[in-house]
């Protein structure tokens, strides 16, 4: 049995264990927002997950969380190995375009656009 992801790095280490990546962050998040965000949920680095748009989201999630919690960003959300994508998600850009204006910055910067973290960003401010 994984343990339950109560930081970033515990996460990516349950998708390594076999975890689906939606279902660990699902519930590292949920963990956020029950408990707040704090320096210990996203300081350590992730481990190193095989697909490009995995670690991207990983480092944008940290960012966010930090800026939703007033801390400064992990100083590995700026290692190479989450590096933006090369080609941005969704591909078509008037669909980018739709998004982008609910899309947090830190995943807009790793060419991730959606709706990301809204709910937990709500959750967070109404209990902050």
């Amino acid at each position: 049995m994984l343990p339950f992801p109560t930081s970033l790095r515990v996460a990516a280490s349950n998708v390594l264990g076999g975890c689906d990546y939606t279902s660990a962050l699902k519930e590292f998040l949920d963990h956020a927002a029950r408990f707040g965000v704090t320096r210990e949920l996203i300081e350590d680095a992730p481990p190193h997950l095989a697909h490009p748009m995995h670690r991207a989201h990983l480092a944008a999630v940290a960012e966010t969380l930090a800026e939703l919690g007033g801390l400064t960003a992990p100083g590995w959300t700026e290692w190479p190995e989450f590096a933006p994508l090369a080609e941005p998600v969704p591909a078509d850009p008037d669909r980018r375009a739709r998004l982008a204006p609910v899309t947090p910055p830190a995943f807009a910067r790793r060419g991730l656009y959606g709706p990301a973290m809204a709910a937990l960003s709500g959750r967070l401010q109404a209990s902050g």
